[in-house]
């Protein structure tokens, strides 16, 4: 709490880009551009140096579609959000690329919350996206932010093929179990829903055109 008791007045939040696409390959995602690109730290900090003088910014809103994958860079970014007592979330996280120690690193930097993808609570959902972690790892990096008393959101997704009753339950009692360790009535947990869109250029997308679920 101290770091976030010693941040600037500044009222107004930025979205910021640390980085370009993604290293993961969810079955899923569809991307414009290919590879993983990082942004330059000397020019990240001059950008923030102007819009902190301009427009009175306090927060920052780390955009990025894998923050993280980089270790030392994710850190990097860390101390530059201190340097400047600015708050920052980071968003599309994957939950295996942050440990506990990188998480209370950054908690002790002025992050106040991190945004994993989770995607499911079923196991064999999360196989047939590729996402390459479990349903305990999701469990380690939830915890692992709560206990630094930070927020995390969850973002789940239903419909992927294989999606049936049995999966939608084991997602439904995976939300209610985050729900119980965090003490509030599922109703009132923060978790965002979404659909699978099979969008063109997709693994998804391939599936459906062959199994007819879409015209080719």
């Amino acid at each position: 709490e101290e770091s976030f008791n010693s941040a600037k007045s500044g009222k107004n939040v930025a979205q910021f880009f640390t980085s370009k696409g993604c290293t993961a390959r969810c079955t899923f995602c569809q991307r414009n551009t290919r590879g993983y690109r990082l942004a330059n730290l000397n020019d990240i900090e001059e950008h923030l140096e102007g819009i902190i003088e301009r427009f009175d910014v306090g927060f920052i809103s780390c955009m990025d579609e894998n923050f993280g994958s980089r270790p030392e860079c994710a850190r990097a970014f860390a101390d530059l959000m201190h340097k400047h007592d600015l708050l920052w979330t980071a968003t599309g996280v994957r939950c295996v690329n942050v440990s506990q120690e990188d998480i209370e690193y950054f908690k002790a930097r002025g992050c106040c919350s991190l945004k994993f993808g989770v995607e499911s609570g079923s196991q064999a959902i999360l196989d047939s996206m590729e996402k390459n972690f479990t349903v305990d790892d999701v469990k380690r990096a939830i915890y692992a932010t709560w206990n630094n008393e930070m927020f995390s959101p969850l973002a789940l997704m239903v419909g992927m093929p294989g999606e049936d009753d049995q999966t939608i339950f084991e997602t439904g009692q995976f939300i209610g179990e985050m729900a119980y360790e965090l003490g509030v009535p599922p109703k009132d947990f923060s978790f965002a829903l979404f659909y699978a869109l099979p969008f063109p250029g997709t693994p998804l997308y391939d599936h459906c055109i062959q199994t007819n679920l879409i015209e080719n």
